[in-house]
């Protein structure tokens, strides 16, 4: 199943242990295909470097180089198409439509106010990790 999960599902995933982490578990395990646009990778990578991060990695000993290096083997990279206008809230969200347009993906997997009151792209289903976990699960 091909789902695309945004910057602050992938860097919690990543950082922490939880219901973010449990979909990167999915994906290693071959479960999930994480899609994602070099728009996006550029987000996290940027995101990653952020400040307010630094002591977590301190705290893993490991670097956001790293965390980016980890992730980027259960990652499918997709060309963005044009999305514009599906977020009127909050343009920069646009990617994660582009990316799971281009991917055909069934889920976008998200905490962001703007991209969940959406709920719904077309076929796509806009939810938050539990929910998404709460889904396939049963």
């Amino acid at each position: 199943m091909r789902v695309v999960a945004d910057t602050n599902v992938l860097i919690s995933g990543a950082l922490w242990r939880g219901p973010s982490h449990r979909i990167i578990e999915l994906a290693e395990a071959g479960e999930a295909t994480l899609c994602v646009t070099e728009p996006i990778l550029e987000e996290l990578k940027g995101v990653l470097q952020r400040r307010k991060f630094q002591a977590r990695l301190r705290t893993l000993r490991t670097s956001s180089e790293e965390i980016l290096a980890g992730l980027l083997p259960l990652v499918e990279l997709y060309q963005s198409v044009d999305a514009s206008g599906s977020v009127p809230f909050d343009p920069d969200d646009e990617m994660f439509i582009a990316c799971a347009v281009s991917a055909g993906a069934a889920f976008i997997i998200s905490g962001d106010t703007h991209l969940l009151r959406l709920k719904q792209y077309g076929a796509i289903r806009i939810v938050k990790p539990t929910e998404f976990l709460r889904l396939i699960e049963k």
